[in-house]
């Protein structure tokens, strides 16, 4: 063979061997897109309740946009924070993210400071999912039926009239809170360890009035086991027109506060994962039957594009406040 030949030969194989080591530093990459196995979905409490729900409904329209399977993983305990501060220890990468409410993503945080974890550091924010009143409800047997009934009962018996909420530092207690900031007026507040014993106690008549959530209270209004007496919202819900808003007494005008539901990742997700589970959520809430889900749940829908940082922050300072001026610091 002759030099010339030689050196062409050697040129090709140089050339394939080029196409070829190309070929396969470019697998990695791609076997490195997002995502490529399933995504958990963290909620911090037992299934059935509210966040439990949002996360369901939202766990088959994301699979359908990420195109993998999106599962539900429940890990309840200390109003979601143990679940939440199992995600925010989670690894970074896109495949555990949180389904969490204004509970704990702001409230508990506001009345223990020792908390794990900061909900303005340890997450990565993806989207608002969605927002929803909270309700007071009677029991049957309290014999309130309206507003007007349960002020002047509030302001009757003064502190030997109680109200129930999910927790100490709960959404619900801060509802609780401000509805007495509000109409001027003092309860004494009942901790429970969740809505279920909540509600349970509420129907049989052992508690008068609680602050609770409408996934918990609307099936059992419509059974007639509790009354709805006003809802927190500042606009009446289409699936409840008939219950008033609490803004809508002229004893508790200016009174808003609502929960709300977001989606979460670990600080620290690579931008591309993040970017992408915000476009599989902005594309979930665009799902005719996850809409009507979550509005059947008297849950107002967002876009997923609100800017979710500025909120949690917002809504720590607002907690902080309503604590510092109702004494609930022990």
């Amino acid at each position: 063979m002759s030099c010339n030949l030689l050196q062409a030969t050697r040129r090709v194989w140089c050339v394939a061997a080029a196409v070829m080591a190309a070929f396969t530093f470019t697998l990695p990459a791609r076997a490195a897109e997002y995502p490529q196995r399933p995504v958990t979905l963290l909620v911090g409490y037992p299934a059935g309740g509210s966040v439990d729900q949002v996360a369901r409904v939202l766990a088959e329209a994301m699979s359908r946009e990420l195109g993998v399977a999106t599962v539900v993983e429940n890990i309840g305990g200390a109003a979601g924070t143990i679940g939440a501060q199992r995600a925010a220890r989670a690894e970074p990468d896109g495949y555990t993210v949180f389904v969490g409410s204004n509970n704990e993503l702001a409230a508990t945080k506001t009345l223990n400071p020792g908390q794990p974890y900061d909900p303005r550091t340890a997450f990565a924010p993806i989207g608002l999912i969605a927002r929803a009143p909270v309700l007071l409800a009677a029991s049957p047997g309290a014999g309130l039926a309206t507003l007007d009934e349960f002020l002047a009962e509030a302001r009757s018996r003064g502190d030997r009239f109680s109200f129930g909420s999910s927790g100490v530092g709960s959404v619900l207690h801060f509802a609780g809170e401000l509805l007495q900031q509000t109409g001027k007026f003092t309860m004494v507040h009942i901790p429970y360890r969740g809505v279920a014993p909540l509600t349970s106690d509420l129907v049989a008549g052992r508690l008068e009035v609680a602050m609770v959530s409408p996934t918990a209270a609307l099936p059992l209004a419509q059974d007639g086991r509790l009354r709805i007496l006003g809802s927190t919202g500042l606009e009446r819900s289409p699936v409840m027109p008939d219950v008033p808003t609490l803004n809508e007494h002229p004893d508790l005008a200016g009174y808003s506060l609502e929960g709300w539901f977001a989606l979460v990742a670990p600080a620290g997700i690579p931008e591309a994962a993040r970017e992408r589970l915000g476009m599989a959520l902005a594309g979930a809430l665009q799902d005719p039957a996850v809409r009507d889900s979550l509005q059947r749940a008297a849950m107002t829908m967002a876009s997923g594009q609100e800017p979710l940082a500025e909120l949690i922050a917002a809504e720590l300072a607002r907690y902080e406040a309503l604590a510092e001026s109702g004494g609930m610091r022990q």
